[in-house]
């Protein structure tokens, strides 16, 4: 169940799916695009388009969503990457 208070920061952080700031990385046997964090203009102008209002609390809790975004798929990668050195040995 979603706190009342937090709803805005998750319509939020939702609606920001292609405000995401991305880089490619790669070896000579993988790649992966990386999300670093999410464009806050974008998300800006997002939340006019949602009609939530842009303030300290709002951008506190997308950073929360961003930060915990970031470490999860960080481990993920991290995770595999082992998976696939392991197949190689």
């Amino acid at each position: 169940m979603l706190d009342r208070e937090n709803e805005p920061a998750v319509t939020l952080f939702l609606g920001t799916g292609t405000q995401w700031r991305s880089v490619a990385l790669s070896t000579m046997e993988r790649a992966a695009i990386v999300r670093t964090g999410i464009d806050y203009a974008g998300a800006e102008a997002a939340a006019r388009g949602l009609g939530i209002a842009w303030n300290v609390e709002l951008v506190a809790g997308l950073r929360v969503m961003e930060d915990e975004t970031i470490r999860i798929e960080s481990a993920a990668r991290a995770r595999e990457w082992a998976k696939g050195s392991a197949r190689r040995r």
